[in-house]
């Protein structure tokens, strides 16, 4: 038993072909232009270079990890800097 009223099925159709927006999403076109294109990509690495960089992530002051994917980000990151600056 449906508790709200039915819509028409054009009204339906509508409302799944509008989509919706992702929160926090820039909205206005000047910041929608400078949108990043995302590449993946897959890394294979050996295990005892994983398992350091596991070390790295964890925070033993915090009791917390920081993910590892995040982690490797931030470290190529500092490296494309330092090679700009260098």
């Amino acid at each position: 038993m449906a508790i709200s009223k039915s819509l028409p099925d054009e009204s339906i159709t509508h409302l799944i072909n509008k989509g919706g927006a992702v929160v926090n999403e820039p909205k206005g076109k000047n910041e929608a232009s400078k949108e990043v294109k995302l590449k993946s990509m897959q890394l294979k690495l050996p295990a005892v270079l994983m398992e350091e960089i596991d070390k790295l992530c964890w925070d033993s002051e915090y009791q917390v990890r920081k993910p590892r994917h995040s982690w490797i980000v931030e470290a190529i990151l500092e490296k494309v800097n330092r090679s700009k600056h260098s």
